[in-house]
């Protein structure tokens, strides 16, 4: 059914929804990134970003806003990926949410 407009108004055809089997869905994994030394000077120290690895290997990742007061949320096929863009040499670590272990940014 198309998308019709109203006096600007969008009215959206009726969704039928179907329940969600919770314990089939694959697991996501919660993260941040931590910098305690910034050798650029523009990336910021602390807990800098927060993102999810899917099952899929996928990660997706938003920075701090407050760093440079811009919202975005990032996609990255990998891990590696992401830390090769954000790793800054092994001096960001990721920490995993759920179960707080912390690994090396060694990309």
């Amino acid at each position: 059914m198309p998308l019709m407009l109203r006096s600007s108004v969008a009215i959206l055809p009726t969704l039928q929804c179907f329940p969600i089997d919770h314990g089939s869905l694959p697991s996501v994994r919660r993260f941040y990134l931590q910098r305690d030394e910034d050798p650029s000077g523009v990336s910021g120290i602390g807990r800098v970003a927060e993102g999810v690895l899917f099952s899929s290997g996928w990660v997706a990742l938003q920075f701090d806003p407050g760093l440079k007061n811009i919202e975005t949320v990032y996609s990255y096929r990998s891990m590696s990926d992401m830390l090769t863009l954000h790793g800054h040499g092994g001096k960001t670590k990721v920490v995993w949410v759920d179960d707080e272990s912390t690994v090396s940014a060694t990309v």
